[in-house]
């Protein structure tokens, strides 16, 4: 039987996470890594994974992702196009990758092939059933009541596949660790006022100051409680995690 760990420990924010001696052991010693890819996880843990030639490393953002986030124009005028890593806030996005995970283990352990393929198809009709959950909440909000702000570039897959708008967030970057520059906070103050934007949506492995400057700045409603990075510990799921997190936005938005 197959040994499957997380490397990451729960609630804890891969964008920068420093791997202890105790997970540097397990990734030197798997067979086969999964990971985000599109420069998600924290850089020691990306060349500690590439200087281990002999270990299999399939990015699973880098081969599903299709969701672009255009960066800020840099100092020399240049724009940058990444991919947005976060696919888990589409459910539709997230079959993909259990196809993937899916094949890949069967490689891995061939004699197991049938019990992955029958888990998957079982996940995925759970997945399917959240995709419509997703839908049927969203569809309780008026269609003008349906903007808001976030800290970081985060919820660009939930933007892209329903029917919701998320306004450019306080930090110009998909990774919650980016540095806020003054023009960042004046240039959210702006879209706020442009969009008439009601409320910002404060995360939990995002640090607020920004976020809540910007709030005190132009009296949008400020809301906790997301969770965009993390399970809050081992007895929640995916699942729970994304209804956990659009039944916050979903109230608010019903009542703003």
């Amino acid at each position: 039987n197959l040994l499957i760990e997380s490397i990451i420990p729960y609630g804890v924010n891969p964008h920068s996470y420093q791997p202890g001696a105790r997970e540097i052991a397990k990734i030197t010693e798997s067979d086969l890594i999964f990971s985000i890819g599109s420069a998600y996880e924290e850089a020691k843990i990306t060349k500690l994974i590439a200087n281990n030639s002999e270990i299999k490393v399939v990015e699973i953002g880098n081969v599903i992702s299709s969701t672009e986030f255009s960066e800020r124009t840099d100092k020399h005028g240049h724009h940058h196009e990444i991919n947005d890593p976060h696919f888990w806030f589409d459910p539709i996005t997230v079959m993909d990758a259990v196809e993937l995970i899916t094949t890949e283990l069967s490689r891995l352990d061939p004699n197991e092939s049938d019990y992955y393929n029958k888990r998957s198809k079982k996940y995925i009709a759970e997945l399917e059933a959240l995709d419509k959950y997703i839908k049927d909440a969203i569809n309780q909000i008026p269609k003008n009541n349906r903007e808001f702000m976030t800290p970081h570039e985060s919820l660009g897959y939930l933007s892209k596949r329903y029917d919701i708008d998320v306004i450019h967030s306080v930090i110009p970057n998909v990774s919650s660790e980016a540095g806020v520059k003054p023009e960042d906070l004046v240039n959210a103050v702006k879209l706020i006022k442009k969009h008439d934007i009601k409320i910002i949506f404060l995360e939990n492995e995002t640090p607020d100051k920004s976020a809540k400057t910007v709030a005190d700045e132009t009296g949008i409603k400020v809301v906790s409680g997301l969770r965009v990075e993390t399970l809050k510990d081992k007895n929640q799921n995916y699942i729970t995690f994304l209804k956990s997190n659009i039944d916050i936005i979903i109230e608010n938005l019903k009542n703003q």
